[in-house]
């Protein structure tokens, strides 16, 4: 989730039951093809809630479901790559 989370960030994920996601939570997910996503949810659907990155013109066609979310991002440790 560039430019927010950088390639030196280490994120702290929070287990959250999905019944408490809101919109504009930024949530961890696995998609549809098994990799790990960080995206923010947009709204909940027929089919789960709908997710976008910030740097995505459109939404994921994947959903967050009960099955897939990991959890909530609840707080991000970043280095500054110059200082290497």
């Amino acid at each position: 989730m560039a430019p927010v989370f950088g390639d030196a960030t280490l994120l702290v994920i929070e287990k959250v039951q999905f019944e408490r996601l809101q919109p504009g939570m930024t949530v961890a997910y696995q998609n549809d093809r098994g990799r790990r996503v960080v995206h923010q949810l947009l709204e909940p659907t027929a089919s789960g809630w709908r997710v976008q990155g910030l740097n995505n013109e459109s939404a994921d066609r994947d959903r967050v479901t009960r099955e897939n979310l990991i959890g909530v991002v609840y707080a991000s440790l970043a280095t500054d790559p110059s200082e290497d």
